[in-house]
């Protein structure tokens, strides 16, 4: 468990779950200390988490916490815009429905909806804008509910953004959501979830800070679940129990009973799919990334290479690279640190491209940088007459160029001459990263990749453009006569 850090208040957490509990929700002790943590203000005004997550195993009520949240940000914080979201729309609906049925039935609540509409014999607050389904309120106040699922994840925005079934949420979705956020005063973002499985890179990374003491980082992380050695005991014995109940706070509280739990044992059991899933959806045991990563660089090798001091010094390359459906951009750049050890970082990853052209030139004198690298036959190519009609320099770099840079990520990678500041944009780029051939060499592959890997494709390139020591040596001059 990890607080947020330099509370000051939970007064605001205590006053939502009195208002709740005036709608019908009553929460457990451990819902209301969730509430309390996100509603934590570290002065006056401003939220002392900028990022709330909460994992435990299904059905064990993360969805009464969110609610929760939702009722006291949107009737007692008076916030304008929430948005709800979750991997599959049958998820969504299940909430969307609740809140419906709650706005009807509840007088005070109701007197904010609109008039029923004669057609559909429902109130026209609950409306489909642009393919989303939102609760729209007489005060202008609206909640909206979509899902993530079938390119769908793109737009998000608000004062408060939901991730449920954050073990599916991918980086595309982050990469839409963050930077819009910053022009959002009060934004939080809430991650919900039961345990990540191999492929959870967000949710992954999440954990891992969550984890690390870090006073400057606004993030509060409530999980609970076991570690793999649960499975040495026997589901039969005492112990074993104890680890259910301390993976399961509804078990608990008594809205699970420990006779389900055995029988529950039971239907799980026969086959190692089976096992495995429960482990992950009861015990609450996390698929390890770096098992099932198949891509050259693993997360175990990868996280061991950060130093969050880390810089580059003297001469710096820059990189541009744009995913194929063109949903994000990203520069990145790369140099030696004054141990000669190579030093990559994400400059900055922003959906859509068409910021590229005005951020390059800032961006490119704040790395001390005169060109920007660009492979010509990547996405990011067509971008390349733009740049030189600025007046940028642009090095055109060609696949075999590509290739070679890649053969130089992975092998500083496994030979630990790289160094990275931990940045979450690589971090999900490693977990999802493939290869392809390109000739007898192999290079990043941007469509077969499960994620958004252009912080990783960009760093690459800029990788390739750094001189070799040899290149940096001051030559040596003499008089010959």
């Amino acid at each position: 468990m990890r607080e947020p850090p330099g509370i000051v208040s939970t007064a605001l957490g205590d006053e939502t779950i009195e208002y709740v509990e005036t709608c019908g929700i009553f929460l457990d002790p451990w819902q209301k200390w969730c509430v309390r943590m996100a509603m934590a203000e570290r002065k006056v005004g401003s939220w002392a988490a900028f990022e709330c997550g909460v994992i435990t195993p299904r059905q064990n009520g993360k969805n009464y916490y969110l609610r929760a949240l939702q009722l006291g940000y949107l009737f007692l914080m008076d916030d304008d815009l929430l948005l709800h979201s979750a991997h599959q729309w049958d998820t969504v609906n299940v909430h969307r429905k609740w809140f419906m049925d709650l706005l009807e039935s509840h007088d005070e609540l109701g007197s904010l909806l609109k008039p029923v509409d004669r057609r559909t014999g429902r109130s026209k607050s609950f409306v489909n804008i642009n393919g989303d389904e939102q609760v729209v309120l007489t005060t202008g106040q609206s909640i909206v509910f979509k899902t993530r699922s079938g390119g769908k994840g793109r737009g998000f925005t608000g004062d408060k953004v939901f991730f449920d079934e954050a073990q599916k949420l991918d980086a595309s979705s982050m990469g839409d959501t963050i930077p819009v956020l910053s022009t959002r005063p009060g934004a939080q973002v809430h991650y919900t979830g039961s345990a990540p499985n191999g492929r959870s890179a967000v949710l992954h990374s999440v954990i891992t800070r969550g984890r690390k003491p870090d006073p400057d980082d606004r993030l509060f992380l409530a999980e609970w679940g076991n570690t793999v050695d649960v499975l040495e005991l026997s589901p039969d014995s005492p112990e074993f129990m104890d680890r259910i109940r301390a993976a399961n706070p509804a078990v608990v509280a008594g809205r699970i009973t420990e006779e389900y739990v055995r029988q529950e044992i039971r239907t799980f059991s026969g086959t190692p799919e089976l096992v495995e899933e429960h482990r992950r959806e009861r015990l609450g045991v996390a698929e390890n990334p770096s098992q099932l990563n198949v891509g050259p660089i693993s997360l175990d090798q990868w996280d061991a290479l950060e130093d969050q001091a880390s810089e580059a010094v003297g001469r710096v390359t820059v990189a541009l690279d744009v995913s194929p459906d063109r949903h994000h951009a990203s520069i990145s750049a790369a140099g030696r640190r004054d141990d000669n050890v190579f030093h990559v970082e994400t400059v900055t990853h922003r959906p859509g491209t068409s910021w590229v052209v005005a951020a390059m030139p800032g961006i490119l004198n704040d790395a001390g940088s005169d060109k920007v690298r660009i492979e010509k036959g990547g996405p990011a190519g067509s971008l390349i007459a733009q740049l030189e009609e600025a007046g940028i320099i642009v090095e055109q770099v060609t696949t075999a160029d590509h290739a070679r840079a890649t053969g130089l990520m992975i092998d500083s990678c496994l030979s630990g001459g790289l160094r990275h500041i931990g940045q979450q944009s690589l971090r999900s780029a490693i977990v999802g990263a493939q290869l392809r051939a390109s000739g007898d060499a192999e290079l990043w592959s941007r469509r077969s990749s499960k994620v958004d890997i252009t912080p990783l494709v960009a760093a690459t390139l800029a990788l390739g453009g750094v001189p070799a020591l040899a290149d940096t040596r001051q030559p040596l001059y003499f008089d010959a006569t």
